[in-house]
């Protein structure tokens, strides 16, 4: 029931104030994001390939693997190719990855997954009372996607995001070093 005739008016007018407010503080958060920028291949605060923790994390999880997808999959294989004699034995392994299949966005950004494996269901976005089960894998991100490879660390702990590895490549010295 309404107090008051006003009441309503009061009401869309509060809504399109913190709607306004909203709005505003997603074009500074924009901002902001440009002004860190992304830069193909160089380094952040020990980050290769234009990675950052705190941005990669600030995305939402399925965003956040499609990031690294479309992203920092063909980041990694510019630098691969820069670094193609270091990488001929790794370039003799790469596979296919298999269709299907999916990581874990909740270990790739560092979450406590202790299985190797889970099944999420998801709704069909065409029709929702359909549901599909995708297995997700407990696996990087960005070895499965760019390399073909299975490796059982998340994202925020790849050694081919880390600055680091790429210093490493360039001066010859083992990456176990």
């Amino acid at each position: 029931m309404v107090d008051h005739p006003d009441e309503l008016a009061e009401t869309k007018e509060a809504l399109i104030r913190v709607t306004n407010e909203m709005n505003k503080m997603r074009e500074e958060m924009a901002e902001f994001r440009k002004e860190a920028g992304f830069k193909s291949a160089e380094t952040c605060g020990g980050f290769a390939l234009g990675f950052s923790d705190k941005e990669f994390l600030l995305m939402n999880p399925t965003k956040s693997l499609q990031w690294v997808s479309g992203t920092l999959v063909p980041r990694l294989k510019i630098e691969m190719d820069k670094h193609n004699l270091a990488m001929a034995g790794l370039n003799n392994i790469i596979g296919r990855k298999s269709a299907g299949v999916w990581t874990c966005a909740g270990f790739n950004r560092g979450g406590s997954c202790h299985a190797k494996w889970h099944v999420h269901e998801r709704s069909c976005k065409t029709k929702p009372s359909v549901m599909f089960k995708d297995l997700r894998l407990h696996c990087c991100t960005l070895c499965y996607d760019g390399l073909g490879i299975l490796c059982e660390h998340p994202l925020t702990d790849c050694p081919w995001i880390k600055a680091d590895t790429w210093k490493k490549l360039e001066n010859g010295t083992s990456v176990n070093n």
